[in-house]
């Protein structure tokens, strides 16, 4: 699903590579956790993969397209397939959940007919039905984070994205939020974590990828954080 074969990313002015000849594997339906201190890659890792900035050299191929050939006009078709969670939720705070919902779907134009059908799906899924018509300034932390996720899941992307997804939640509210990933991955969506939540990376037992200094050094099934 993801292959990153000998990526050196440099960006201007630093005298380091934040990735140094990166080779990866993740295959459809692992859930995998990304981990390293501040400065160490993951940041980057996400950028690539959301096409935001390309690699120095090196290829990334995403369900088997090399990404590095898709074409300015070709983005939003590629982005279909990776949703991504933030920290910080980016909800938007003048629409209601369903609306903050619904909008990734009118985004890419899909029909009102097909929205209504699926949006309340999405919300039930989250267990967000009942929260519908809030607005997200009403929600406590992780139901905001469970509408961030459920944003990033309604148009059914292949990759899912997590940067921090638990960084400003408390413990038994982070709990849930990877139960509830837990539940979308068993579903078949590939699942990509970027954390320093070492307690949730313990629980979970998964594929734990540990980078230092732009440099993968452990890459262990079911592991631990360190």
């Amino acid at each position: 699903m993801i292959d990153f074969q000998n990526i050196t990313m440099l960006y201007e002015g630093d005298d380091s590579a934040a990735l140094d000849n990166l080779s990866l594997k993740i295959e459809k339906g692992e859930f995998v956790f990304l981990v390293g201190k501040s400065g160490a890659g993951k940041s980057t890792i996400i950028k690539l993969l959301l096409k935001e900035i390309t690699p120095t050299s090196g290829k990334i191929f995403v369900a088997g397209t090399d990404i590095s050939s898709i074409k300015e006009r070709d983005l939003p078709y590629y982005r279909r397939n990776v949703g991504i969670v933030f920290q910080d939720y980016r909800l938007l705070e003048t629409k209601t959940v369903y609306e903050n919902v619904a909008f990734a779907m009118e985004a890419i134009q899909t029909s009102p007919k097909t929205i209504q059908r699926v949006v309340p799906k999405i919300l039930n899924m989250v267990g967000l039905r009942d929260k519908a018509r809030k607005y997200p300034s009403t929600l406590a932390g992780g139901e905001q984070q469970r509408v961030a996720i459920a944003r990033s899941i309604v148009n059914n992307p292949k990759i899912l994205i997590c940067d921090e997804p638990t960084g400003n939640l408390d413990p038994i509210t982070s709990a849930g939020i990877m139960n509830l990933l837990s539940d979308i991955n068993r579903l078949g969506t590939t699942v990509l974590i970027a954390t320093h939540d070492n307690t949730m990376v313990d629980r979970m037992r998964k594929r734990v990828i540990s980078l230092r200094n732009g440099v993968l050094v452990r890459d262990e099934i079911g592991g631990y954080y360190s």
